[in-house]
């Protein structure tokens, strides 16, 4: 399979996608980083708040008060600061804009049993589909940004 397709099985579904070409994908990518970067503070604030909070689960590890893993992330997950900053960052991105994005990613680029060529074809098939949309919109967008963020994969 040539480079400029890629498969995904999103919820026992197969789908592949045509690849943007480099200079329509790379000002899309452009866009998605702009719309990102809006959250960066709060990422920074996150991983703060996951480095301090391993640093100390692992001075507890020796006490007989160490807790399963799962019951620390659980602990983790209810702080007060993580929660804010997770809803602090995601408040910042523009959902509509991102979506948008996704969509240009995929029209005419995608297939599932069949090519999904317009806009008809995609609201019939995610009428059928619709827990599979945003998924397919996320990964869309991940495999056609992925070699301009330098996470790997040709862009």
């Amino acid at each position: 399979m040539s480079d400029a397709i890629v498969s995904e099985v999103i919820k026992g579904q197969t789908y592949k996608l045509v690849k943007l070409d480099p200079i329509k994908g790379g000002r899309l990518a452009t866009k998605v980083i702009q719309i990102l970067a809006a959250a960066v503070s709060d990422v920074n604030t996150i991983k703060d708040l996951i480095q301090a909070y391993t640093d100390r689960r692992d001075e507890a590890q020796g006490s007989e008060e160490a807790q399963t893993v799962q019951d620390k992330l659980k602990d983790l997950m209810e702080t007060p600061q993580l929660i804010s900053a997770l809803a602090g960052g995601i408040g910042k991105i523009d959902a509509d804009a991102l979506y948008e994005i996704g969509l240009e990613f995929t029209r005419g680029q995608l297939f599932a049993d069949r090519k999904l060529h317009d806009d008809l074809a995609f609201n019939t098939w995610f009428a059928d589909h619709p827990d599979h949309l945003l998924f397919v919109l996320v990964w869309a967008i991940r495999v056609n940004c992925q070699g301009f963020f330098g996470l790997g994969g040709k862009a």
